[in-house]
């Protein structure tokens, strides 16, 4: 069964237009400022405003320090003579033309740094440490574009806390953000190309903390989405009784194992659709186990992304009855080396999302459901299928082949042309139970009553 098409465009939507008219103001500069010892000299850190990708000299925007981001006054009550005291004032912490002075005075605290500029002004947000400390996640992410990987797919790469922010991003977490992640991305993808410099080039991130560019391309062609642990992240809570509140790439963290998928809205309806399979029996997984040369029975099955802000997570979405399936789906090799796709030839999903896979050879393979002909653009999710060898015999004309068992009238021989694809199978009915192939062939012997081998001469004649 098909899905729907869509005739309801969800508040997410919304969302993406609203950021398409974010102002292209960011502040960049160090995240955790260590303050100096007694005694020590003054710290100083610069801070720069980049306006539509282009910095702007310290004393040309006008800095100062907010307590809150939104630059409310603030009495300091400890110390009333203070003219700072009217102004957000800091203990022990100043900024003059972007550079930030830190001194001995100063204590753990957060704050804000703010540039104006031409009437608009932005925010980034500094911490006071005793001591650095700059936090490191393991996880693994895909990236991709148009039916393709932008890059080889990353496992247990190193992301650090700070990543975003030395390249001028900014970012609401403690710890490691998606953000992070997303330019670790962007590193993968570039290369040298994506530097300090040039980083507002290919990255771009609006004000309600989605990007407006991602990768190169603009929100106002293709919006740019995540998904984490294969499926719409979010806070936790909901902002109505169906669906929670999703986060962005600058307010979600990420923690050791986690999996992050950056892709981009492509279809005509918003239906890019989250993918799973299942095996013959229903049991859902993203890891399936098989032999060479026997069939591997899988069910594509499909939800819009668009819609999944109303699951906490993938455990959620897969339960439900809710999914459809996928018809259509072009199943693909994945290099991991590259992340270039190969299709498998026949391996399309049929009306009810059912595809059966072989593999002739045992080894660890990775496969992803491309879109093909399927009504929806499918997003890239990666599944491993593990082969394990099998008990077929590699013989010749002549050969005889003996297999260990229980005798059985039941017995077929499977015949592979030079591809090692199965291209017949005949009944063995003679008392010396003989295999009339006309060449060279791989065959395997067995019960059909319970699968348990027999013993047996096979002779392989013209």
């Amino acid at each position: 069964m098909k899905k729907r098409a869509l005739f309801v465009i969800p508040l997410l939507v919304a969302a993406m237009v609203m950021s398409c008219f974010a102002a292209n103001l960011s502040v960049s500069g160090k995240k955790n400022i260590v303050i100096p010892e007694a005694g020590q000299p003054a710290a100083q850190e610069e801070y720069t405003l980049t306006v539509d990708g282009a910095p702007v000299a310290g004393a040309d925007a006008g800095w100062e320090i907010s307590i809150n981001g939104d630059n409310y006054l603030e009495w300091d009550f400890e110390d009333p003579d203070d003219i700072n005291g009217f102004f957000n004032y800091i203990k022990g912490a100043s900024i003059k033309d972007g550079v930030l002075t830190v001194t001995d005075q100063a204590e753990e605290s957060t704050f804000y740094v703010r540039a104006t500029y031409n009437g608009e002004s932005k925010s980034f947000k500094v911490n006071l440490v005793t001591e650095s400390v700059t936090e490191v996640a393991t996880v693994s992410f895909t990236s991709q574009f148009g039916g393709a990987f932008l890059h080889a797919p990353a496992f247990d790469a190193e992301v650090s806390s700070d990543l975003a922010e030395s390249y001028g991003f900014e970012d609401s977490v403690d710890g490691v953000s998606v953000l992070d992640v997303l330019v670790k991305a962007h590193e993968l993808t570039f290369g040298d190309e994506f530097t300090e410099a040039t980083a507002a080039t290919f990255l771009k991130i609006g004000q309600y903390g989605s990007p407006d560019t991602q990768f190169g391309v603009s929100s106002a062609e293709y919006f740019g989405g995540f998904l984490l642990n294969h499926a719409m992240a979010n806070d936790g809570t909901k902002y109505d009784a169906n669906n929670y509140n999703a986060t962005t790439v600058t307010t979600q963290a990420v923690t050791d194992g986690d999996f992050v998928e950056f892709f981009f809205y492509e279809d005509e309806s918003y239906g890019d659709s989250i993918n799973w399979f299942t095996d013959g029996a229903g049991n859902y997984s993203r890891t399936f186990e098989t032999k060479a040369h026997v069939g591997l029975d899988l069910t594509l099955n499909s939800f819009f992304a668009m819609s999944a802000s109303k699951f906490a997570d993938e455990a959620e979405m897969v339960a439900s009855d809710e999914a459809d399936v996928a018809e259509g789906a072009q199943i693909c090799l994945v290099d991991l080396d590259t992340g270039a796709l190969t299709e498998i030839e026949g391996a399309v999903t049929d009306e009810d999302g059912c595809v059966t896979l072989r593999f002739n050879t045992p080894g660890t393979y990775t496969i992803v459901a491309a879109t093909g002909d399927a009504t929806f653009t499918q997003i890239l999710m990666l599944t491993t299928v593990t082969v394990e060898a099998d008990d077929f015999n590699a013989v010749k004309d002549g050969d005889n082949v003996v297999i260990t068992g229980t005798v059985s009238d039941q017995i077929f021989a499977a015949k592979y042309d030079a591809n090692e694809r199965i291209i017949g199978v005949k009944k063995i009915t003679d008392a010396n139970r003989t295999v009339a192939f006309g060449e060279a062939a791989k065959i395997k012997v067995f019960s059909l009553a319970d699968g348990v081998p027999f013993r047996a001469a096979i002779t392989l004649t013209k």
